[in-house]
């Protein structure tokens, strides 16, 4: 599965960070889940701002998604 621009709109942000490795470690999480995922890097180096990641998931799949990222918030916080 890939985003497409014309599927933009079914798609939802349902985590962000600075820490590149943290989206990694959510992502991976997700995919244990059956929930695919994206991560969109921003970064721009010319206006010395830290980097941002945005994880996307299908909008059918947000509300699970934000269902297991609180949960390792409240209980996995020693990983993020």
């Amino acid at each position: 599965m890939t985003l497409a621009l014309n599927d933009s709109e079914n798609w939802v942000v349902v985590y962000t960070t600075t820490e590149f490795y943290k989206v990694q470690i959510i992502k991976g999480m997700l995919e244990e889940n059956d929930i695919y995922s994206i991560i969109i890097n921003y970064g721009d180096s010319t206006r010395m701002l830290p980097d941002s990641s945005e994880l996307f998931v299908n909008n059918t799949d947000a509300f699970m998604a934000s269902y297991l990222i609180n949960k390792v918030d409240d209980y996995g916080s020693e990983i993020l």
